[in-house]
């Protein structure tokens, strides 16, 4: 829960009014805050200088010069993690049976 502070002052009328306050900090880094949108692309140049300040000319830049972001990559991650699971568990495939049936037989064959 976030935590608030409010100060009651009088307006033009006479009326006593809550306002909430914030320090000038506060107030600063709620507007500068990367989450909020695209500053963390402000000013942001590739290598050879190109403008890459907006989130689609940055994918742009990432789709031409043949790079990717960690995150394309997450439903990858999460197969492979399955199939290493599924292997450390015990449900080893045929294929590697044969691969290390071979292997051996190399090795005695020499």
């Amino acid at each position: 829960m976030t935590r608030r502070r409010w100060v009651y002052r009088k307006d033009e009328d006479g009326v006593m009014q809550a306002v909430e306050i914030m320090s000038d900090a506060e107030l600063q880094m709620r507007v500068n805050a990367p989450v909020i949108g695209d500053m963390h692309y402000q000013d942001m140049r590739g290598p050879q200088g190109e403008d890459i300040n907006s989130r689609t000319k940055h994918k742009e830049f990432l789709k031409s010069s043949g790079l990717a972001l960690a995150d394309d990559y997450k439903n990858e991650w999460a197969q492979a993690q399955k199939q290493r699971d599924a292997f450390q568990q015990g449900a080893r495939s045929s294929e590697r049976r044969e691969q290390v049936a071979r292997a051996l037989h190399q090795v005695a064959n020499r």
